[in-house]
């Protein structure tokens, strides 16, 4: 017998996650789908919110069951919507908003566990870069990834100005998207500003007088750290060391950057949207961050640190980070199955506009459609 863990309405006091007498609720009947049979409802004594037992499952809202798992395999592996959709027999919308599901379901779990890490790494943070909709509107990708753990902590991004060698015509047809839609300037220095502030709140759990960011010469990192008082001051106080390394460096293990680098190429292969030269470029830019995050996920929490057998580490990276075994197994059991509630997660506020599909693709004026649940 299902039994409510709590009510769904933000507002009402039970909606804590904590043992509730069974008074809280009242049954309210039942109604039945196609896709689910007989499903039993619910009202809160309290507030009167009426939910039923799809309310806490990660198919809320859904006619079309899909296997989560095997999306989920799809996804890490680098296939495309119409990959997926081919394979399961359903619409590349289907797919989307299957995906835009898991994109929450591991926004939650990761900000959960890594809230119970015990962290005791310096970090690397470089831009990732790639283009949604057109090569007019590439986007820098920034990382912040543990140095010793190779787990990636962060990750948010920001659409720039094409730029490098361009033909005639090319430069043209720039000038005249420019007319209709242009980038922020400064959404660089912006984009690594919001990493310093993720980086910091690691930081202030750590048990340790100081900590080493190491990043490659671009001027915008060092313009971030100064514009920001409470990162010059940290840095002044010798609390932050801001190590820089030249971007032509040779990319092997001994490079500083190593851990970034080894992240950008993970994501090469592991993201269709991210190939390249590939046909399976990204056409929203918050279902590209919603793909990365997923696979970021996946690196974290179910790939091994190292597999050759001179330097067998059979440990995924989040446990290296200091997450337990038993944290990563309870949260990994029920991720496909039970719905992450936003109200119980503190999310990044870049990952909360992910959330809730608020980023805007370039000359896209429609925006997109947001049910009213993803507030919950």
């Amino acid at each position: 017998m299902f039994i409510p863990p709590f009510c769904p309405n933000p507002a009402c006091p039970y909606h804590e996650q904590k043992p509730y007498p069974d008074t809280w609720y009242s049954h309210n009947g039942t109604y039945t789908t196609a896709s689910y049979g007989e499903v039993p409802r619910f009202k809160c004594r309290h507030c009167g919110k009426g939910f039923s037992m799809k309310t806490f499952h990660i198919d809320y809202y859904v006619k079309i069951r899909c296997n989560y798992s095997l999306i989920f395999s799809y996804l890490v592996s680098s296939a495309g919507s119409r990959d997926i959709a081919r394979a399961l027999s359903v619409s590349t919308d289907v797919v989307q908003n299957r995906v835009a599901r898991l994109g929450r379901q591991c926004m939650a779990v990761h900000s959960k566990l890594m809230s119970s890490a015990t962290l005791e790494e310096d970090f690397a943070a470089d831009g990732f870069e790639s283009f949604c909709y057109s090569q007019y509107f590439p986007n820098n990708i920034h990382l912040l990834v543990g140095c010793k753990s190779l787990c990636a902590y962060y990750a948010n991004g920001v659409t720039i100005r094409r730029k490098g060698r361009m033909r005639e015509d090319q430069k043209e047809k720039r000038e005249e998207i420019e007319k209709r839609w242009k980038p922020d300037r400064g959404g660089i220095c912006r984009s690594f500003k919001d990493l310093l502030g993720e980086m910091k709140g690691y930081f202030e759990r750590m048990r340790r007088e100081r900590i080493i960011l190491y990043t490659d010469e671009k001027y915008e990192y060092r313009k971030a750290i100064s514009d920001r008082e409470e990162f010059r001051r940290m840095r002044d106080e010798g609390k932050l060391i801001h190590h820089r390394t030249s971007s032509r460096r040779a990319r092997t293990v001994a490079n500083p950057l190593f851990p970034v680098n080894y992240i950008d190429r993970e994501i090469r292969k592991g993201v269709a949207n991210h190939h390249r030269e590939t046909v399976q470029w990204a056409k929203d830019m918050s279902e590209m961050m919603n793909r990365l995050l997923i696979y970021l996920v996946y690196h974290n929490l179910k790939m091994p640190n190292r597999v050759r057998e001179e330097r067998c580490d059979p440990r995924v990276h989040a446990e290296i980070a200091g997450v337990s075994k038993e944290s990563i197994d309870r949260e990994w059991r029920d991720i496909f199955k039970a719905r992450r509630f936003l109200s119980h997660h503190r999310i990044p506020e870049f990952w909360r506009e992910i959330w809730f599909g608020l980023l805007r693709t370039p000359l896209d004026l429609r925006g997109g459609y947001r049910p009213k649940y993803l507030a919950v």
